[in-house]
């Protein structure tokens, strides 16, 4: 990213493929998602991941962003493999949630699955915004994302093993010069990040 980054190591295992594609891939199409109305309500059923993605219907997920005692945010690079803003900086953990699952549950799951982080409980992560309607449209690859997102906060000093199919690469960036060099070079950033990051300051003084 910049000067002021740190990068982190990152853990790399053998990349899935999807049925009868010779490329790497990390987005199962076949995945279910749970289904939603415009106010958040489950509607019963689920969908494919790509049919979810191709016809824009309302979905969950969750993003937390990782703190350690230096007031740097854990960045994580996304994989080439994604099939939305690959090679892009992103949030701490961005994550779909399962059908049933909770906000706080996919969390946990992701901050495991994406970064190896196995040591935090439910109560060390702090809700800083509540749900909203998060949508982006990318016609490169026919996807409509209407996402139902909550955004979370905790801190962390331990060890990382980021997933290396999920993830490209992991930095810390201090606070301050991860909101200018969003402004800056927006290109490198997910483009949810600014949209995040911007809600999450207005709703906690910390921020």
């Amino acid at each position: 990213c910049c000067c002021c980054c740190r990068r982190l190591p990152v853990l790399h295992r053998a990349m899935s493929h999807a049925a009868g594609s010779g490329d790497p891939t990390v987005s199962n199409p076949d995945e279910q998602f749970e289904v939603f109305d415009q106010q958040n309500q489950s509607l019963g059923r689920t969908a494919r991941r790509a049919d979810v993605h191709a016809q824009g219907l309302f979905h969950r997920s969750v993003q937390v962003l990782v703190f350690n005692k230096n007031r740097e945010m854990l960045l994580q690079k996304r994989s080439a493999g994604k099939d939305v803003a690959p090679s892009t900086w992103d949030l701490s953990c961005s994550e779909h949630l399962q059908p049933g699952e909770s906000y706080a549950a996919a969390a946990q799951r992701g901050l495991r699955e994406e970064l190896g982080i196995t040591d935090l409980s439910a109560a060390t992560l702090k809700q800083v915004v509540p749900f909203f309607l998060q949508s982006n449209h990318y016609p490169a690859v026919h996807v409509t994302d209407n996402e139902f997102v909550e955004i979370f906060r905790v801190y962390y000093d331990g060890p990382l093993q980021a997933d290396g199919v999920e993830v490209e690469s992991t930095v810390w960036m201090e606070w301050q010069k991860l909101l200018e060099d969003i402004q800056a070079s927006a290109h490198k950033y997910a483009p949810w990040v600014s949209d995040s990051l911007q809600r999450a300051r207005d709703q906690s003084p910390f921020l």
